[in-house]
């Protein structure tokens, strides 16, 4: 006889009735699926443990007392199809989620005191910011993961909504977590908040971050024509975008043309994007700046943006993309956006109902305009707008 125990912590949060009803299903629908015996399995519950007994084979010469519930059904696992999926369904999601739900713990932490905050770099190849104590062996990936620059924790501590000092609220860290995220050179971040050692009403906070792989080569074509982009999104770990495109229409570099993009997120710490876009090619020449900075977070109060484009050799028009003309277009666009933004509940809500007000003014200007191209409605717009959002961020 084998005798296995089981325990039921790792299925925490959970309905006891509503696990050992599922327990007691997967352990009999893998016995009756496994065609290599035909005895009678016999499960015995008392408590929280479960003692699994299949006669015919009765030799105890290691019993197996404590054994926990998820070191059993990985011994059963690979009996058959359906084993192998309640126990990747039960077994691996839960300790998933046991593994996540230490980011739901700075619930128990609200409202005290931060201490330290502690920045953690995952590398892009090889790691998760769930299981840290991945290592690849891989010469590949270890040369990978050396030729970049981690992220800064100074731009890692700008994006989050707290800092050392402050009270933790039940948002912040939610909130954190998804604006880490939205950034272009982070793949993926966890925030865990964790006791003080020696005072109950102070936490220490660990951010763990996995950069996405900064270089990148890209072939394709730019306004028509081949083209080869050397990209790189985290320069000198700055958070700083750079890409530089060379567009080869024919063999004689004096047809070449090039395109510069430098951009920036999260701008003094403010969630402001800027980007500079310059290009000098055949058929598409300008040079056009953004700036802007979006309601990311319900407690916003203003926001707003700017674009101004100056073409001086384009076919095509922003505005009137399904448009194009056989002559140049030289033209002036400015497209400028404000708004105010008005909170009804409490930022520390779960749940965040927001007002908006917004504003928008665009002015284009078309020079040396041919005949076809007067029926464009070129001038100054004016734009307004109301509206209301209901905003509530959760974790998977």
């Amino acid at each position: 006889m084998i005798e296995y125990t089981g325990h039921f912590s790792i299925f925490c949060g959970r309905s006891e009735k509503r696990i050992r009803l599922v327990i007691i299903l997967l352990l009999y629908f893998t016995f009756l699926c496994n065609a290599q015996s035909t005895d009678t399995t016999i499960i015995i519950r008392n408590d929280t443990v479960i003692r699994l007994i299949k006669p015919g084979n009765l030799n105890i010469e290691e019993p197996q007392e404590g054994k926990k519930l998820e070191e059993i059904l990985k011994d059963h696992s690979e009996n058959n199809f359906f084993s192998r999926k309640l126990h990747e369904w039960l077994v691996k999601s839960s300790l998933n989620s046991d593994s996540l739900s230490q980011n739901k713990n700075y619930l128990q932490f609200s409202g005290k005191r931060i201490a330290n905050i502690d920045i953690r770099n995952i590398p892009p190849f090889g790691g998760s910011v769930n299981d840290t104590t991945i290592v690849e062996d891989s010469w590949l990936v270890k040369m990978g993961n050396t030729l970049r620059f981690e992220t800064a924790p100074q731009i890692v501590l700008k994006t989050l909504t707290f800092e050392a000092g402050q009270s933790l609220s039940q948002s912040d860290i939610t909130d954190s977590e998804r604006l880490l995220r939205s950034l272009s050179f982070i793949n993926d971040a966890k925030i865990v908040a964790w006791p003080h050692a020696k005072n109950n009403d102070v936490v220490n906070i660990s951010v763990y971050i996995q950069d996405r792989y900064p270089h990148a080569v890209s072939i394709g074509r730019e306004n028509q024509q081949p083209s080869v982009s050397l990209i790189n999104k985290n320069l000198f770990g700055r958070g700083i975008s750079l890409s530089h495109t060379i567009v080869t229409p024919t063999t004689d570099i004096r047809d070449w043309g090039v395109r510069e993009t430098f951009g920036t997120e999260n701008f003094l710490g403010e969630y402001i994007n800027f980007e500079l876009d310059y290009s000098h090619i055949k058929n598409l020449q300008l040079i056009s700046g953004n700036i802007e900075k979006n309601f990311v977070l319900p407690e916003i109060k203003y926001a707003g943006g700017a674009t101004v484009n100056r073409s001086y050799v384009n076919p095509k028009l922003k505005d009137y993309p399904s448009l194009e003309w056989e002559s140049p277009l030289d033209y002036r666009r400015q497209n400028f956006w404000f708004g105010r933004s008005f909170l009804f509940r409490d930022s520390d809500h779960p749940l965040r109902s927001n007002f908006y007000i917004t504003t928008r003014f665009l002015d284009l200007k078309l020079f040396d305009q041919v005949e076809n191209q007067k029926f464009l409605p070129v001038g100054k717009f004016y734009f307004g707008g109301l509206s209301f959002s209901k905003r509530g961020y959760y974790k998977k």
